[in-house]
């Protein structure tokens, strides 16, 4: 197993607050579940939350908008008239609330771009690990408790 690690500086702009306010961010994609890039916000163990994203969503939300329900991801160009840097946008979802994050293309096309290196896209069915042995014995030995 091969795991991929970076971090970055996002912003979280939809939380009452007039200025955006950063949230350190480590992102993380293991060869052995090759589907998924976990999120890990903020830096102090105990109040970090992480979020799992499927990694097609976020390669997809660096050229359009991507994603419906719980996550959205896209790219926001600066407003006409003003300059400033492009940033991608993710918006979370949930019962609690919503966040709208926002960071450099160049942090998350960097990091995906290390994340092929190691699976290249579209052959990450050829990486997974499933534990057949251990699935065949708990649907054999326990045949209802998966309804």
């Amino acid at each position: 197993m091969t795991t991929v690690r970076a971090q970055a500086q996002l912003e979280l702009l939809d939380d009452g607050h007039p200025r955006p306010r950063p949230v350190p961010t480590t992102f993380t994609y293991r060869s052995d579940d090759p589907y998924a890039v976990r999120f890990t916000f903020g830096e102090r163990v105990g109040t970090q939350v992480e979020w799992i994203f499927a990694r097609e969503l976020l390669i997809e939300g660096l050229r359009r908008s991507s994603g419906t329900g719980d996550v959205t991801v896209h790219r926001a160009e600066a407003p006409p008239g003003q300059e400033g840097p492009t940033s991608v946008r993710i918006t979370l979802s949930s019962p609690e609330g919503r966040a709208i994050l926002a960071m450099r293309p160049s942090d998350l096309e960097i990091f995906l771009d290390q994340t092929r290196a190691v699976v290249v896209y579209g052959s990450e069915h050829l990486h997974m690990r499933i534990p057949w042995d251990r699935l065949t014995e708990e649907l054999w030995w326990h045949p209802n408790s998966h309804r």
